[in-house]
């Protein structure tokens, strides 16, 4: 490279969502501590708006070489913005997935969707707006 010269890569979007994607599954062994990706299955989504990404893997074949399909009743994107983050760090040593059965995960949705019907959630401007004012009538 020449002296007072930088190399630059910019790039939009969806080379953005690729280069997240394929990094996750290029590091799915150690991200996720799998031994062998075969039979192995994965699902992801993103949300711009938010700056969340969610990752799944789930073994896809049972010991017989039958079919474990991820669940149609689960939505990952509404698994994205239902489910807590697992890490801060995905370059953290520590654990950074967690385990969840099929069937918490479907728990998980529908107690949002329960949240949802009665009327049990609120724009996040409420809840700050609601914070402000508790703390000001505690001063």
């Amino acid at each position: 490279m020449d002296k007072n010269t930088c190399r630059v890569i910019k790039i939009n979007k969806d080379a953005l969502y690729e280069f997240i994607y394929e990094n996750f599954i290029a590091q799915e062994m150690d991200l996720m501590d799998i031994e062998n990706r075969v039979g192995v299955s994965n699902n992801f989504a993103i949300d711009w708006e938010k700056g969340e990404f969610i990752f799944t893997a789930h073994k896809s074949e049972d010991k017989d070489g039958n079919d474990i399909p991820f669940p149609k009743d689960i939505d990952i994107n509404k698994l994205l913005s239902k489910m807590p983050a697992t890490t801060d760090s995905v370059l953290s040593p520590d654990t950074c997935y967690k385990d969840y059965a099929f069937e918490e995960l479907m728990e998980i949705l529908a107690e949002s969707d329960e949240d949802v019907k009665y009327e049990r959630t609120a724009p996040i401007k409420d809840t700050f707006d609601d914070l402000r004012k508790m703390l000001r009538e505690e001063e």
